[in-house]
């Protein structure tokens, strides 16, 4: 029989040889995708709206409830309405400003928002938007992280410059940026003429030109 030299054989590949990513898949935690992964990070997302979308939704937004527990702030009342105890339920969308700027918003949709306490309302995106292809729900979440996003903004715009905009305005900005997103964004293809009649999208709109 021919002596042959022993050859080591890394049983974590296809090819039996080592790698540093078949190491990495074997040694790391698989854990499941979090419910929310599709309402965050879908196809076609942007990345800043979407990494405040996830702040947001682990509740680590800087808010003043959050700041006061840190020592940093007494300040407890919310600068867009300045009425109750600024927290993640209450800006996103219990607070009487935030909620008329969302309602303007989600009447644009064809997808319904319950007025709910913030934590549900994720539960409730987690379990009723995630259909990867359907234009109606790519709409829902492009609503949700565009509108949060820019709640945010003017949340801080306020605290730290002292301007802020009418919920006529906010939402304007808001909805002109969902239609630009519409016209320009990966699910361009899958816009129904229902979904062009509702946002004023037209075919010779000299803005639809793709990035």
């Amino acid at each position: 029989m021919e002596n042959k030299e022993d050859q080591p054989i890394w049983k974590h590949s296809s090819t039996g040889l080592f790698t540093t990513s078949s190491a990495w898949e074997h040694l790391r935690d698989c854990n499941p995708l979090d419910p929310l992964h599709q309402v965050i990070w879908y196809a076609g997302h942007i990345p800043r709206q979407s990494f405040t979308l996830w702040l947001a939704s682990q509740t680590r937004l800087q808010t003043l409830d959050r700041l006061r527990r840190m020592g940093i702030t007494e300040n407890m009342y919310c600068l867009l309405c300045n009425q109750e105890e600024e927290t993640h339920t209450h800006l996103f969308f219990q607070c009487s400003y935030t909620k008329a700027v969302w309602e303007n918003i989600s009447s644009k949709g064809t997808i319904r928002w319950p007025n709910e306490p913030w934590y549900q309302l994720m539960q409730r995106a987690s379990s009723h938007i995630t259909g990867k292809k359907n234009i109606h729900y790519h709409i829902a979440r492009t609503a949700l992280s565009t509108a949060v996003y820019y709640i945010w903004y003017e949340r801080n715009s306020k605290t730290f410059k002292g301007s802020h905009r009418t919920v006529h305005e906010l939402g304007a900005e808001i909805i002109e940026l969902i239609r630009s997103h519409l016209m320009h964004g990966t699910i361009k293809c899958l816009v129904t003429d229902t979904v062009r009649a509702t946002w004023n999208i037209q075919d010779d709109d000299p803005t639809v030109t793709g990035l």
